[in-house]
């Protein structure tokens, strides 16, 4: 891949931006830098998204999806899935010992108009991925912006002593040289919760469609997703 800030063991480096406040345990922010999310760097990943997008994610919160360890799985099992295609970004920083220590990461993958929805059998996972999938329907974004491609992604998380700090801003910014990089020109996503909606307008996506928590059913008329933190779940898209 090209238009990067340069290469750093093989992956492509997206950004780079230097920390200028301190953490909240008092340390100095160091240099943080977003690249391609390499093959070596996958399980501990994992572990982040299980550790902490899993416990935060407004979505996973409403639906009570770490009570459910098959959703767990079947979630894991849908990133390693997303993660293959190789196109997901990391925020990493160096840590003790000079070893990259991860910021964030954005789990990202290329949906294509005739792709087939994913399969999910856990009850917590049916309900986030049924409703993603109404607010999706509310903007054809393949007949709206002329394309048969797009960048989407199923999870943006940033550990909890590196919050407040811009870092998802910036990971959603470095979709654009990675999309120019892969030839896509559009990147689309359902953003649930408040912070990422004002994240993402920063970074120049623009709200498609709307579905607001105390309003939505799902398929049976239930309201599935009354309890969520939050007033609604919005789809955006950014042309590149």
């Amino acid at each position: 891949m090209a238009d990067g800030h340069g290469t750093i063991n093989g992956a492509t480096v997206w950004d780079r931006f230097n920390g200028t406040e301190p953490l909240i345990d008092g340390e100095q922010v160091p240099d943080i830098w977003i690249q391609d999310l390499t093959e070596e760097l996958d399980e501990e990943v994992l572990q982040h998204l299980q550790e902490h997008f899993l416990r935060d994610a407004v979505l996973s919160r409403a639906t009570r999806l770490l009570e459910h360890p098959d959703a767990v799985q079947e979630a894991l099992a849908i990133w390693r899935h997303m993660l293959s295609q190789r196109v997901s970004l990391v925020a990493l920083t160096i840590g003790e010992g000079g070893k990259p220590v991860i910021v964030g990461c954005n789990i990202l993958s290329i949906k294509r108009r005739l792709d087939e929805p994913i399969q999910v059998r856990s009850a917590p996972l049916r309900v986030i991925l049924e409703a993603t999938r109404s607010v999706e329907a509310r903007a054809d974004v393949f007949a709206r912006y002329g394309v048969d491609a797009c960048l989407t992604a199923l999870g943006l998380s940033v550990a909890p002593r590196f919050r407040g700090r811009g870092v998802g801003l910036r990971l959603l910014r470095a979709r654009r040289p990675l999309c120019r990089a892969l030839r896509l020109r559009l990147t689309a996503t359902v953003f649930t919760g408040a912070a990422a909606q004002k994240q993402a307008l920063r970074a120049g996506f623009e709200p498609l469609a709307q579905i607001r928590y105390a309003e939505y059913r799902d398929a049976l008329g239930r309201p599935a997703l009354a309890h969520a933190d939050g007033d609604a779940f919005v789809y955006m898209a950014m042309p590149v």
